[in-house]
């Protein structure tokens, strides 16, 4: 039994913290009705805190319901798949697949284009928490310019899925690009903020993916990987007319670059 006429604002601030969203209707309505403002603008805080709490919840209970169709039909290992870097000029284009056993509430789960750098780390290290399983894969500038892009995102989904200690019963893929593997598979257009187990995916192969032009940055310094992740950009472009490529530029992505630069000369 706790009395909160007798705690102090810090204390029921505390208080309130600990029971994130399990303080009864009882105790809210007594600290509406304390005699001190502080403790009343802790409950408005909180009120709004558990109402966007709610919110996400619901968001994310809809964005669960193409795993737990596929659960129903009888698949029980859903994996979804997504990629990152088709667009840059420079680096690996990077894929994910991730397995979930159940949905899990990961606060915030979304489209890693939604994100912040800092929110998409913690993300990912929640994901790697509470994944059942997680497979990375990883074509690099030669397969891109060998096969193009989009053949290479393909090889880089089906390393990603191989990665994977338990074969998927069921791949969901984001957008309208299949993979020929031998796996039952769905295309979600959009389903980075679809599904829970795409967005997931998505996240992954991006934060994999930047840290591995981090540290490509100080192999090949002066281009700026580390703040553009070899996406055009005019720092990347100076950087190209200042230095040339260098290794892990895509030729077949810079011919528009030297053609411009061509028409300029």
């Amino acid at each position: 039994m706790h009395d909160l006429q007798a705690m102090t604002v810090a204390q029921i601030k505390d208080w309130l913290q600990v029971r994130d969203g399990q303080v009864t209707a009882k105790d809210l309505q007594r600290l509406r009705q304390d005699a001190r403002v502080s403790v009343r603008q802790l409950v408005e805080r909180y009120d709004r805190a558990h109402s966007r709490r709610c919110s996400e919840l619901q968001r994310l209970e809809q964005m669960w319901q193409l795993e737990k169709q596929a659960w129903q039909d009888g698949y029980r290992w859903v994996a979804g798949v997504d990629e990152a870097g088709r667009g840059p000029l420079a680096g690996p284009v990077v894929a994910a697949a991730v397995i979930f056993k159940q949905p899990v509430p990961i606060i915030g789960l979304n489209d890693s284009k939604q994100l912040s750098e800092k929110r998409r780390e913690q993300l990912y290290a929640a994901i790697c928490e509470q994944a059942f399983a997680i497979g990375i894969g990883i074509m690099d500038q030669y397969c891109i310019d060998t096969h193009n892009i989009l053949q290479a995102t393909k090889l880089a989904m089906q390393q990603a899925v191989q990665g994977l200690p338990q074969t998927p019963d069921l791949t969901l893929v984001d957008g309208n690009l299949l993979p020929d593997w031998g796996f039952a598979s769905r295309a979600v257009v959009g389903g980075d903020g679809r599904s829970c187990s795409i967005a997931a995916a998505s996240i992954v192969a991006k934060v994999t993916r930047d840290r591995l032009m981090v540290e490509l940055d100080s192999v090949y310094p002066g281009y700026g990987f580390k703040r553009h992740k070899g996406y055009p950009s005019r720092e990347h472009y100076q950087a190209l007319h200042r230095l040339g490529p260098c290794p892990i530029h895509r030729q077949s992505f810079l011919r528009k670059f030297y053609e411009v630069e061509n028409h300029e000369s």
